[in-house]
């Protein structure tokens, strides 16, 4: 693949500006257009495939088509003089005696070189064509068409994923140097010019090559559906490199604290072991200890020559230890179950679900003859009431005996298993200031002699009809306290 993308998209947007003008009806506009300042190689090559269009499809246009002469110095004398243009050619393609106006007047023009031009006030009115415009108008902010130019040259249309990592990638170093589209360019075509076979080996070519962007080399990486771990280590290698992830003191020791921990192969890291060189001839470490000397080197000093050697090194291990957390995450609790419903019903199948779960777990200890107690533990009950604590009390009270029994018997002929009720007078009552009022709970079977446990959660609104029937109750024995004598009842015999 020997083709400059950069170079291609600037000059296939210059053509289309200038056949739109030139194919224009009343033919009255003119052609203003300045480039930003490139390379000579680019410069060049860009000027040769406008002018082959103004050959070929608009031969006699008069035209400008001219590289600032602030830009041609610019240019070291051997690049110049590698270039092997006459005098003749100099003077056709080069604004020596800065005639820019002369040129803008007279006919069609496209300025080479606006950051080197000597009279800028001239330029006010040209239409600029620079990375920016590219990145924003052709490639719409992304690389897309590059990726896909990239995959067809391997006979990789196919491989989505691989193109995707491609073009994060991109994205990325995008980040890291913005705007420089020529820079993204040549070092696609550096990296085409490796000829890998697929799709998936350019990309591992790409993060063997992060340096060159500021970054360290991340080459133990599998292409597949891992792009969001893959893209942490992109952006962290650049982070290393440039020594943002320790500029305060805080950082420095916990990614020294780390390393120290991997070194001896302390929980929860790996042994550390020395990382395989980017290329063969690197031969700064031989072991791991000395490795990571230079690690602690640089992360305490930002030493230069440290991160150099480093550099010469697969740094995914390296990268993957300084993002990971010291400590081991303590597995989240279950998830509550939530029971709808009225007070016999929640609390017969909280007990029947935990029974269920417990006959399912091979790891549970026994059986169901086994099981000596069932306890309903009261754990916290957030209430939007006045007084909570009555609430509860009467929701509750006496519920075990008289609504669900003392005893149950889980297995035929078996022994009787009891049921009982706790945590009623010490009940966590926090004060509800949204939500709907809910009563949390636990259902605690004695297996043998371990104890499992299930949590449950039963809403209890405004309008649920036991809380309603409470108040009700309430209501009417208050009222009846008010009577001034005891009423008997008024019976009507027919």
């Amino acid at each position: 693949m020997n083709v400059n993308l950069f170079v291609d998209a600037l000059a296939n947007y210059l053509v289309t500006e200038c056949d739109t003008v030139l194919n224009a009806q009343n033919g009255a506009n003119k052609i203003t257009l300045v480039v930003q300042s490139l390379s000579l190689a680019d410069t060049v090559a860009v000027l040769k495939k406008v002018d082959d269009f103004f050959v070929t499809k608009h031969a006699g246009t008069q035209r400008a088509l001219k590289i600032s002469f602030g830009l041609w110095n610019s240019w070291s004398a051997a690049e110049r003089q590698a270039l092997g243009w006459s005098k003749e050619a100099i003077s056709q393609w080069v604004d020596e005696k800065d005639q820019l106006v002369t040129f803008r007047n007279e006919m069609h023009c496209i300025f080479f070189g606006v950051d080197h031009a000597s009279d800028k006030g001239s330029l006010k009115d040209f239409h600029l064509v620079d990375e920016a415009l590219l990145s924003s108008r052709v490639l719409k902010g992304e690389f897309q068409p590059w990726v896909g130019l990239c995959a067809q040259h391997l006979g990789s249309d196919s491989d989505e994923m691989g193109k995707q990592h491609l073009l994060e990638f991109l994205k990325s170093v995008d980040k890291f140097n913005p705007r420089n589209l020529s820079r993204i360019s040549r070092f696609l075509g550096s990296v085409m010019a490796e000829a890998p076979d697929s799709m998936h080996d350019a990309v591992r070519e790409c993060y063997r090559r992060l340096p060159e962007w500021g970054g360290m080399p991340v080459v133990d990486v599998p292409i597949g559906r891992n792009l969001q771990r893959v893209n942490k280590l992109v952006e962290t290698s650049h982070l290393f490199s440039t020594h943002a992830m320790f500029s305060t003191r805080a950082e420095r020791d916990k990614a020294i604290n780390k390393i120290n921990k991997a070194e001896a192969g302390e929980e929860p890291f790996a042994l550390f072991e020395l990382p395989a060189p980017v290329l063969i001839s690197n031969t700064s470490y031989n072991n791991s200890t000395e490795y990571l000397a230079d690690v602690r080197l640089f992360i305490k000093n930002s030493d230069a020559s440290a991160l150099h050697r480093l550099k010469g090194w697969d740094a995914t291990a390296l990268l993957s230890l300084l993002v990971k957390p010291l400590s081991k995450r303590e597995p989240k609790a279950p998830k509550a179950l939530t029971l709808k419903g009225n007070s016999d019903v929640v609390f017969l199948q909280a007990i029947q679900i935990a029974l269920t779960e417990i006959s399912e777990d091979s790891d549970s200890v026994g059986d169901a003859a086994a099981i000596q107690e069932i306890k309903i533990q009261l754990k916290r009950y957030a209430s939007d009431a006045n007084e909570p604590e009555r609430e509860i009390y009467g929701l509750l009270h006496g519920i075990v005996g008289e609504v669900i029994p003392e005893t149950l018997t889980l297995v035929e002929g078996g022994d009787v298993v009891k049921v009982v009720l706790e945590g009623l007078s010490d009940i966590n009552l926090p004060k509800l200031s949204r939500g709907v009022s809910r009563l949390e709970f636990s259902i605690i079977v004695l297996v043998g002699s371990e104890l499992i446990e299930k949590d449950f959660v039963w809403p209890l609104a405004v309008a649920h009809p036991e809380r309603l029937r409470l108040a009700l109750a309430e209501q009417t024995i208050n009222q009846l306290a008010t009577l001034q004598s005891p009423r008997l009842p008024v019976f009507h015999v027919g």
